[in-house]
């Protein structure tokens, strides 16, 4: 089976980001996350949650698509996306 992996972006998402990783964590799966550059504490809160969760954490100045494109460039190659 293909490795499974979840992309996305964030911006200022501090109180919402760890119950969004807990909806889609699976230990098989790599959660990318693009972070542009908030300013509420939800970087901080992503490298906490990065000891806990398979997590790769980006930080770029992004749009929102932008960003979800950086993010999917991320996936381990070959892997299935969401």
């Amino acid at each position: 089976m293909a490795d499974v992996c979840v992309y996305g972006t964030v911006f200022n998402n501090a109180r919402y980001v760890e119950e969004s990783i807990k909806s889609v964590y699976r230990p098989n799966y790599t959660i990318v996350v693009v972070d542009s550059y908030s300013t509420d504490g939800t970087w901080e809160k992503l490298l906490e949650l990065k000891r806990d969760f398979n997590l790769k954490l980006y930080r770029y100045k992004s749009s929102r698509g932008l960003g979800r494109q950086i993010a999917l460039r991320k996936c381990p190659e070959g892997s299935i996306t969401a």
